[in-house]
């Protein structure tokens, strides 16, 4: 008897590389990732906003000859910019463009590269919209968020973190929105939609995490995505071809990390 034929592989096409974590990968969509990180501390029962840091990071899927277009609705003055080296720094300064210099090397394909790294440096404090609150004792912790946008901005997947010691104990949780989930050294609390409007008056919501016993609390954080940057940095065109003449579609992805290393 004739030896049966061997059945056909099919080709496995494989997910392009280069989405960030927490960031759903759009295929062979060009993509645009906005991170910032806000460090606050504690001053005599206060928590002040000390640092704001961001970067943006672009993936690029069909062409590596492109030009990006900033935007920014606060005051650039107020930050230090900090181009790739590999980018046109005047062309950055003058216009806020980002665009490989001449004799540099192409913007890499579905691989994210960071194109401009920031931070603020102006002498006066930066006023984060999302302000974290703390009330401490010995036995509890609440910690409360309220915003203050100038313009409608909704957060998503909202995940506070509150530390303690492994072996503390079960602590008791209230929240006054969302849910929360009580692990081996930290709760997490998360809010999975929140829209927020400027107003007078905005809603503070919190969580309170209480124990039986005198505890030692860790680093409180939140970690969410919002419809803007914390900066008001943003992309706004990108532009393709030797002229630049060809617009590239895109999504912005903006991830908020937001930090009180010592409460």
């Amino acid at each position: 008897p004739k030896p049966k034929p061997k059945p056909k592989r099919q080709a496995v096409s494989k997910a392009p590389a280069g989405a960030p974590p927490g960031i759903p990968d759009s295929g062979r969509e060009t993509l645009v990732v906005i991170t910032e990180r806000c460090s606050f501390r504690l001053v005599g029962g206060e928590v002040k906003c000390s640092d704001l840091r961001g970067d943006l990071c672009l993936t690029l899927r069909e062409t590596s000859d492109v030009q990006v277009q900033t935007l920014c609705d606060g005051d650039f003055a107020n930050f230090s910019w900090k181009p790739h080296a590999n980018l046109d720094p005047e062309l950055f300064a003058n216009k806020r463009q980002l665009q490989v210099k001449a004799g540099s090397p192409a913007f890499p394909l579905d691989r994210p590269l960071a194109l401009l790294k920031w931070k603020w440096s102006a002498s006066t404090a930066w006023e984060c919209p999302v302000l974290l609150k703390v009330k401490m004792t010995d036995r509890s912790l609440t910690v409360m968020y309220v915003t203050s946008f100038s313009q409608p901005t909704q957060l998503r997947d909202l995940v506070f973190t509150m530390a303690f010691p492994e072996g503390a104990g079960t602590p008791t949780v209230r929240t006054t929105v969302g849910a929360h989930r009580i692990m081996a050294a930290e709760v997490q609390w998360g809010i999975e939609a929140h829209r927020h409007y400027p107003s007078a008056t905005p809603p503070v919501e919190s969580c309170e995490v209480r124990f039986n016993a005198p505890t030692k609390f860790g680093t409180v954080a939140l970690q969410a995505t919002c419809t803007r940057a914390l900066s008001g940095l943003a992309v706004g065109d990108i532009m393709a071809g030797k002229a630049k003449r060809d617009k590239l579609g895109f999504q912005p992805h903006h991830k908020a990390i937001l930090e009180i290393t010592d409460p």
